[in-house]
């Protein structure tokens, strides 16, 4: 290994423990924070919709921008000191009276908005830093990485919670992690801008030339026109859709229905983070030999198993559902760490090499969409269901029966990709 790739793994391992987390924080703290704020069910759902509804403005802007910037890091970097603000905004929003849930939703839509914008551009970012042979040994150190921290700070958080027994307590406790959250994203930006990025030639930068509406539909067109990149945006459209449309009804259905309460939900997100940690090193090896497509279907059936345990322990007496739940529960949720890997390989094989940023923003953006309009379409699925213990059962055989779908389409996509 030469000194500049071991840089590239110290930097992003250093960048994957920092954004790790903030996203363990949001994860386990966004939605408690809310509830104690004095949230209602709608609100709860809201909690993804807002922040996509941000994301899907600002990312056409942030591929464009993107495109024209002589390095790759810069609009990433940039993108990171904002969320540092946002974050920090969000630590004070308790104190800010009556209108408190009004500036939680403006800061948390600021800075998980603009995420999604990092997200995307951060994939531009790797394929542009590594090469072909080295990028599932880089991400799959960072997601080591990241799945020690994803471990640890679900448990801190959720015992500092469990110790206070009122809301103003566990409020306390969730500002002092979003205060160290903003903190961590600057730390963060200085970290991707000292990657070693070369800098786009002339000709690079003449060939995107200034933005007009020729290059945005040239990119949305590309989308939807050229054959393999069709085939993919399609295929992951559906495994999002079927994957977001419970996001907000888990918590409602683990809080509400399986009787867990905030150190059960430290717990279980910590067993997910050892157990990803674990058997992260199988995905990769399992990828390398078999490719993305095939290594995707262990996350796709783990999916399917996350509503089915659901209504199998909505049977079970609640003295045991917790537990019951959890343990079910680490089989859907373990193998899903292969997704982000699987789907940054898959991506990066069919992105052009002429707007790679714009073009990402645009397939983003509809994930985005899909993120901010299915987990609010599904809790108001089960809320048209009776809103009772009734529809969370008929919810989660429907899309138990959908994500089984996803998973057999898999298949046969992977089948045919091995005869090609």
């Amino acid at each position: 290994m030469n000194r500049s790739l071991k840089k590239v793994f110290l930097l992003f391992g250093i960048e994957g423990v920092l954004f790790q987390f903030v996203n363990s924080v949001g994860a386990y703290g966004n939605t408690i924070y809310a509830t104690n704020l004095g949230a209602t069910d709608t609100q709860i759902g809201l909690i993804q919709t807002v922040p996509n509804l941000v994301a899907l403005i600002l990312l056409i802007p942030i591929g464009i921008l993107a495109d024209r910037m002589r390095f790759e890091k810069t609009v990433p970097a940039l993108l990171l000191f904002l969320m540092g603000g946002a974050y920090t905004g969000l630590g004070f929003v308790p104190g800010l009276g009556n209108d408190r849930m009004i500036f939680y939703f403006l800061f948390l839509g600021a800075g998980v908005g603009l995420m999604a914008g990092y997200n995307a551009q951060w994939q531009v970012l790797f394929g542009a830093v590594t090469e072909t042979e080295s990028r599932n040994k880089v991400y799959t150190f960072r997601n080591r990485c990241m799945f020690f921290i994803g471990t640890i700070i679900p448990l801190i958080c959720g015992a500092m919670l469990s110790s206070q027994a009122h809301s103003e307590g566990k409020l306390t406790a969730l500002r002092v992690f979003y205060f160290i959250s903003g903190a961590f994203l600057i730390i963060q930006a200085f970290i991707i801008l000292a990657l070693p990025c070369e800098r786009k030639s002339d000709d690079e930068m003449l060939a995107v030339g200034r933005f007009n509406l020729k290059s945005f539909l040239e990119a949305f067109v590309f989308v939807f026109k050229d054959r393999k990149f069709r085939g993919f945006f399609f295929l992951i459209m559906f495994f999002y859709l079927t994957w977001h449309v419970d996001w907000s009804m888990w918590y409602i259905e683990e809080i509400g229905y399986m009787g867990l309460n905030e150190f059960h939900l430290a717990v279980f997100s910590g067993l997910i983070c050892v157990f990803q940690l674990i058997f992260m090193g199988f995905f990769s090896k399992f990828d390398s030999r078999f490719g993305p497509y095939r290594t995707m279907l262990f996350a796709s059936f783990a999916l399917a198993l996350c509503p089915f345990t659901v209504v199998v322990c909505s049977f079970v007496p609640m003295q045991i559902r917790p537990y019951l739940f959890i343990g079910m529960g680490l089989f859907g949720s373990v193998p899903q760490c292969a997704i982000g890997l699987c789907v940054v390989e898959m991506l990066l094989e069919v992105l052009p090499g002429k707007n790679r940023a714009l073009v990402t923003s645009i397939y983003t953006m509809f994930i985005t969409l899909s993120n901010c309009l299915m987990p609010l379409f599904g809790v108001k699925i089960y809320e048209a269901l009776g809103g009772n213990i009734f529809a969370v059962r008929a919810f989660n055989i429907t899309w138990f029966t959908l994500r089984m779908l996803v998973f057999t389409t898999l298949i046969i996509v992977g089948n045919k990709r091995k005869n090609l």
